[in-house]
């Protein structure tokens, strides 16, 4: 399979179900929901998020939280406690070092407790409209099970290889569709391969019909 045939192909099946992004009304919303968003589905991250930022207006009054108190808050999504610290530590800097003001580079963005190169990336994608390739372990997955990469490639290689067959225009936007096809339907445990067109290219499935 040729990679911009399965972007394209995945364009077409996913054009009337998939949406970019988080749903955000401010930058401050976007961060939490960002942090928020590691290993977690987004249903949880979109209940939580609004939680959060209907109860902390805004970064100062969610860094003075009780740690406790945004645990309880966002008990439902995993990995809570780390998240929880992760949020309280990031209102801190934002309200202390920037002045409640959200920088607009990567380099300056990850600075930021919680938010990594994929969250900065994707910040900047949502919030400026910049073409960034996001690489999550989704994203991964699918291209590794559909024989693109390979298990060890790292991520500067696959940003690399991304660029050089895509086209400019579209990488925030095919990277994260691949991402949510990784989530959808190519799943890390018990994928739905019954609902995938894609499955004669695949590995596992190959691996796992061929025992």
């Amino acid at each position: 399979m040729v990679l911009k045939k399965f972007v394209e192909s995945l364009s077409d099946e996913y054009k009337n179900s998939y949406t970019e992004g988080f749903n955000y009304s401010s930058d401050y919303e976007l961060i939490i929901k960002l942090i928020l968003s590691a290993r977690a589905l987004e249903n949880k991250v979109e209940t939580s998020g609004n939680l959060i930022v209907s109860l902390y207006k805004d970064y100062k009054s969610l860094s003075l939280a009780s740690l406790d108190d945004i645990e309880e808050k966002i008990k439902p999504i995993g990995f809570f406690k780390q998240k929880a610290l992760r949020l309280k530590k990031a209102a801190f800097y934002i309200f202390n070092s920037l002045n409640n003001k959200i920088p607009n580079t990567s380099y300056e963005l990850i600075k930021i407790p919680g938010i990594g190169v994929k969250s900065a990336r994707k910040y900047l994608s949502l919030k400026f409209h910049t073409q960034e390739v996001i690489i999550d372990t989704h994203f991964k997955r699918v291209l590794e099970r559909l024989n693109f990469i390979s298990s060890n490639s790292k991520n500067s290689e696959i940003e690399n290889w991304y660029k050089s067959l895509i086209s400019q225009n579209i990488h925030s936007s095919s990277s994260n569709l691949i991402s949510y096809f990784g989530k959808k339907i190519c799943l890390n445990q018990k994928p739905k391969c019954h609902l995938c067109q894609y499955k004669t290219f695949c590995n596992f499935f190959s691996s796992v019909h061929n025992r």
